[in-house]
């Protein structure tokens, strides 16, 4: 009997089997980079966040004595830049981690869409999938912003009130209470 040379066709496709895990390797390896280099970026920025942070207040330090003397309107000023500049700082550092977040999973995604396909089945609506991470991410992002935004109001409604307090007390002729103390 003669061998022959045509193969029967297999649900079990070997190579295609093989490619789609070398495409899984290679994603992953991807999306590890594209995270670590996320992680990296986060912790340089943390660190250049720190420094500038700690020059700003030895900067507040060394005119220490303009400071302790300032009215606590412009000391409630300084805060409140201060504040600001926190919230913008934690905004951004969110962003940075959002961001890498998002590229491995689109590495991912990618990588999963072209292995369904290739190995012939259905694939699953990935891109719906994506949408949905993608969604929450959004919300969450949203929702941050809110609760700074909610922060700030706060900070604005201190602020409003510490102003108010002090005309009234300088209107009613009263002393300020901490005068004569010792502010350290």
């Amino acid at each position: 009997m003669a061998e022959s040379t045509s193969k029967t066709p297999s649900p079990f496709d070997p190579e295609a089997l093989l490619a789609a895990q070398r495409r899984n390797v290679e994603a992953l390896t991807s999306a590890g980079k594209i995270v670590a280099e996320g992680m990296r970026t986060y912790a340089e920025r943390q660190v250049s966040l720190m420094q500038d942070g700690m020059r700003h207040l030895w900067g507040d330090q060394t005119r220490g004595s303009a400071t302790s003397a300032a009215s606590p309107s412009d000391q409630l000023a300084r805060m409140r830049v201060a504040f600001d500049r926190v919230l913008a700082q934690v905004q951004e550092l969110s962003q940075v981690l959002l961001k890498a977040q998002s590229d491995a999973l689109a590495v991912l995604n990618d990588a999963a869409v072209a292995n369904a396909q290739a190995l012939g089945g259905v694939a699953p609506n990935f891109a719906e999938m994506q949408k949905t991470v993608t969604e929450a991410m959004q919300n969450t992002s949203r929702q941050v912003t809110a609760a700074i935004e909610e922060m700030r109001q706060r900070m604005t409604d201190l602020q409003a009130e510490t102003g108010q307090g002090m005309a009234n007390q300088s209107s009613a002729g009263e002393e300020d209470p901490l005068a004569g103390v010792d502010q350290e």
